[in-house]
């Protein structure tokens, strides 16, 4: 295993670690009944279940914009922004973002603090929210919103290194 695949697999066993302890310990019941499907473990349910903890900083995060956080989305392991990643900075850090049936889908990071507790990030640029209102856009069946992920990326770089 190369030294950026052994960085990501740390993360990914420590970030899991983090949103886990964000959990109730109902809410953990639950998810430990769901955690693993056959396609693998199911980190969008442990976001969305994370996500409504309202005394953690990733609950803190991804209120800086108001949307629904639901059907989360890994993307595709070759994109830019989503999925898992580390930084040339040695920053790794998990992009996702959201399918909500009303609204815009909205890009968000998910990083560990130097405190090891995991946080969210809204890049405001190459993302699907009114900046003006800090909302996600209603969504028609007309709408098809994309994600710059050279700008959402730009923004993490410029915003958190």
């Amino acid at each position: 295993m190369s030294d950026h695949a052994e960085k990501i697999e740390d993360f990914k066993m420590k970030l899991s670690n983090a949103l886990l302890d964000i959990l109730s310990p109902e809410t953990a019941e639950l998810f430990d009944e769901v955690s693993f499907t056959e396609e693998g473990f199911r980190w969008d349910l442990l976001i969305e279940y994370a996500s409504i903890n309202p005394d953690s900083e990733l609950e803190e995060g991804l209120r800086s914009v108001e949307f629904t956080v639901e059907n989360v989305c890994l993307g595709n392991p070759k994109d830019k922004f989503f999925g898992f990643h580390v930084l040339d900075n040695g920053f790794a850090f998990l992009g996702v973002y959201t399918q909500p049936e009303f609204e815009s889908p909205i890009a968000f990071l998910l990083g560990l603090n130097s405190d090891g507790k995991a946080f969210a990030y809204i890049p405001k640029t190459g993302n699907n929210y009114d900046a003006d209102d800090n909302a996600s856009f209603e969504w028609s069946d007309d709408d098809d919103f994309v994600f710059d992920q050279d700008s959402l990326l730009e923004d993490v770089q410029a915003s958190l290194m």
